[in-house]
């Protein structure tokens, strides 16, 4: 719920709260990707081998299903194609594998409760994934600010229950490689980080809520420099920006520049926590 809350607060509060449904535009789910040619042919061939791949069949037999699908085209620029795409998907599902031939651990659960304006909230918090080195998760697609926001809930979350046996750590796979976010410094540290979010969450309900992903995680990875976010946020001539999502669109309306000291607020106090805890090697300058 907070993970599909904060990937696009304004959607959800049109389609949640006003029911107001809105069309489904590709950049909803990545940032550039969808604009580039292969990149519907890219998730059909990793949703078609990864199971195969990650259950350790044989080369031969990938390269097989790999040619008898009809992702990419016929022909040398096709086939080309093709071969370097396997290869990332092999170094993925390699990489993955690894990370969860541990077996799992017996399923846990637990809540967070705290108080918002006299009103107690109870966000209920459950895992059957957790391995004793943490939780693994993935998304076969180049990480994207949402990626970095739903692990960090979902790690937050884990720092909270802390299961016995298991360490309080988060490893995401990505197409272009993996981040790992540390362990908190205690349970009651996470549960702050969790109630900010809950507080968030119940503006969010009320009003457009002014964090934008991919603005506010290029505000904070650049140090606070806003021409960064403004990229983000307006885009290109070749790219369109976050602002052209119809959620934003439609519930910004009548606002001039919703980049302002809200949105720098939001940003830091939701993207601060998660950076300190981040280690991904694709962020070092």
């Amino acid at each position: 719920m907070l993970a599909r809350f904060y990937r696009n607060p304004a959607r959800f509060l049109l389609g949640e709260r006003l029911g107001i449904a809105l069309a489904r535009q590709a950049d909803e789910l990545d940032d550039d990707e969808p604009f580039v040619p292969d990149y519907d042919e890219r998730v059909a061939l990793a949703d078609r081998l990864l199971p195969a791949l990650v259950a350790g069949q044989p080369q031969e037999a990938i390269v097989e299903l790999a040619r008898a699908g009809r992702e990419y085209p016929p022909g040398t620029l096709g086939t080309q194609a093709l071969e370097r795409e396997l290869a990332r998907l092999d170094a993925f599902a390699r990489d993955y594998a690894t990370d969860i031939a541990a077996p799992l651990v017996p399923a846990t659960g637990g809540s967070v409760e705290c108080m918002l304006e006299g009103e107690r909230w109870r966000l209920a918090i459950e895992f059957a994934d957790l391995r004793a080195s943490g939780l693994i998760r993935q998304r076969y697609a180049d990480a994207q600010p949402n990626d970095y926001v739903a692990g960090w809930i979902a790690h937050l979350a884990l720092n909270v229950l802390r299961p016995a046996g298991v360490t309080p750590q988060t490893t995401w796979h990505s197409r272009d490689g993996r981040f790992v976010l540390r362990p908190l410094a205690s349970a009651d540290e996470a549960r702050e980080h969790l109630q900010t979010l809950l507080r968030h969450y119940r503006e969010g309900l009320r009003s457009p809520l002014h964090f934008f992903p991919k603005a506010a995680w290029a505000y904070c990875k650049s140090d606070g420099r806003m021409a960064e976010a403004r990229k983000k946020w307006i885009g290109s001539p070749e790219f369109g920006g976050e602002r052209d999502d119809p959620g934003y669109r439609l519930a910004l309306r009548g606002i001039d520049d919703p980049l302002d000291a809200d949105f720098i607020a939001l940003a830091d106090e939701i993207l601060s926590p998660l950076l300190a805890h981040l280690h991904d090697p694709r962020l070092v300058a």
